[in-house]
């Protein structure tokens, strides 16, 4: 089936509004669980950064090393608590919108059947991902240093359009892998082969839809950047303008680093005001994620 666009916004959209209540009960509980675990894993995990960062080039090998270990060791605790918690607040909201299921409690907190086929969907994509992405960066390095050798001056502009047409198919694989996770809820199995079927002859419809979503989780995420970093932007032009100056990327990248660890700094001013935005923005963009995709789910499998 193919996915109307404009409607399917307008659905998303006005799905929110009304069942926002029923969204919100399924998010909140694992949500403030993730942030209890932020709270714990950030400030010795963005210690551990900047310390590491403070190393310059040609330094220690074995000291880096050992300064690796204890942000690897929080990374670690913090990605396990993603797979536990992610998957919930996933299948919280897709329940509702492709199945018409609402938490029986005031909250949701389970880990069965559905969380454990988005898990494994989820990781089976990372890996399909992660092997398309070394054989492609692999292989267009070796065909792009074989055509500057070969074709000199021309070789550099077919290398550019090489580079460009394997970034267009990274997409497109992206795009017929973006109803993943709401397949394995309403097929409730894993994924990616009915993703993959659903979404065939969909691929620029399903471009458009997701760059609507992503302009309006963009202003979103802006407004929530702006309150609780509010010198993020400015650091990232200094970037862009200092881009030929290791030296002064490496002070930026200490300074962005500090202004993260700042949030999880309780002794810092409106340090509970800061969490409070951040579990908001939370909330706000898993809903928006979710129910995106959960809309144009039932769609592309004719359930609308």
């Amino acid at each position: 089936m193919k996915l109307p666009v404009l409607k399917a916004v307008g659905a998303g959209l006005a799905y929110l509004t009304t069942h926002f209540g029923a969204v919100l009960k399924a998010l909140w509980l694992p949500t403030l669980l993730m942030m209890a675990v932020f709270a714990y894993v950030m400030p010795p995990y963005f210690q551990a950064m900047i310390e590491i960062s403070s190393f310059e080039s040609g330094s220690d090998p074995q000291a880096l090393f050992a300064a690796m270990g204890p942000a690897m060791k929080w990374m670690g605790l913090l990605y396990l608590s993603m797979a536990i918690l992610y998957p919930m607040m996933i299948a919280g909201v897709l329940r509702h919108i492709v199945r018409g299921e609402s938490p029986k409690l005031p909250f949701y907190f389970q880990f069965l059947g559905d969380e454990v086929r988005i898990l494994f969907t989820f990781i089976l994509l990372m890996i399909m991902l992660l092997i398309i992405y070394l054989v492609g960066v692999l292989g267009v390095a070796a065909l792009t240093a074989a055509l500057a050798l070969l074709l000199k001056e021309i070789g550099g502009m077919i290398a550019g359009v090489i580079i460009l047409a394997a970034l267009i198919a990274a997409i497109w694989f992206l795009l017929r892998m973006s109803m993943a996770l709401p397949a394995a809820v309403g097929a409730r199995r894993i994924g990616l082969a009915v993703s993959w079927s659903i979404t065939k002859g969909n691929s620029w419809r399903l471009f458009f839809y997701w760059l609507i979503w992503g302009l309006i989780m963009a202003a979103i995420g802006c407004v929530y950047v702006l309150i609780a970093m509010p010198d993020y932007f400015s650091a990232m032009g200094e970037m862009i303008a200092n881009a030929n100056d290791p030296s002064a990327q490496q002070e930026l990248q200490r300074r962005l680093l500090q202004a993260e660890s700042n949030l999880w700094d309780r002794s810092q001013p409106g340090f509970w005001i800061i969490m409070a935005a951040t579990y908001v923005y939370m909330i706000v963009y898993t809903a928006l994620m979710n129910v995106s995709s959960g809309v144009a789910y039932r769609y592309l499998a004719g359930e609308k």
